[in-house]
C-alpha cells in the first residue's frame, strides 16, 4: 500500500500543469509589430505532435498545415505555413477548423522552445497560442492590418 501511494505522489510531482493567463489582448498595431509573421490562410490539416522532456516525461503540441492565401507580414512566401499551438487550451493553446480561413500572428520563438527539447529547424515554422489576435477571417481586422501594411 506504502508502494502505490508513493508512486502516485512520483507520478503527480513529475506532470506539470499550466493555466492559461493571457493579458488584455493586444490592439491590432502592438499585434503585428510583435509578430513574425501575419497571414490569412485555409487550415488544410491538424496532428499531434509529441514533445518529450525527458525520455518518459512528454507535453502535447497540435500542428497546424496552414495553406496562406495573403501574407501581410513575413520574410517567408511559402503557400504552406507550419503553426504550433499547445493541445490544450489550459496552456493557451488556439484551435483552428479544417477547411476554414483564418487570420493568423505567429512567432518564430516561444516558451516552448526553450521549455523543452523541440527541434524548431522546419522553414515555415511558426507559433501561436490564443493570447495572440488568431480569428477567423474577418474583414474589420483585415482593413486595419492592410492600413499597417500601407
Amino acid at each position: 500500500m506504502i508502494q502505490k501511494i508513493l508512486f502516485a505522489i512520483l507520478l503527480f510531482q513529475t506532470t506539470f500543469s499550466f493555466a492559461c493567463s493571457c493579458k488584455k489582448m493586444k490592439d491590432v498595431q502592438s499585434e503585428f509589430e510583435r509578430a513574425d509573421i501575419v497571414f490569412v490562410g485555409k487550415i488544410i490539416s491538424k496532428e499531434l505532435v509529441k514533445v518529450y522532456q525527458t525520455d518518459s516525461s512528454y507535453y502535447s503540441l497540435t500542428k497546424y498545415k496552414i495553406k496562406s492565401t495573403k501574407i501581410y507580414k513575413s520574410g517567408d512566401k511559402s503557400k504552406i505555413i507550419s503553426i504550433l499551438t499547445p493541445t490544450y487550451s489550459s496552456a493557451c493553446g488556439s484551435k483552428f477548423e479544417i477547411n476554414s480561413d483564418y487570420i493568423i500572428y505567429g512567432a518564430r520563438k516561444s516558451f516552448w522552445n526553450e521549455y523543452s527539447k523541440f527541434n524548431n529547424s522546419e522553414l515555415n515554422l511558426y507559433w501561436t497560442s490564443k493570447c495572440n489576435r488568431n480569428q477567423k477571417y474577418n474583414k474589420e481586422e483585415i482593413q486595419a492590418i492592410e492600413e499597417i501594411v500601407n
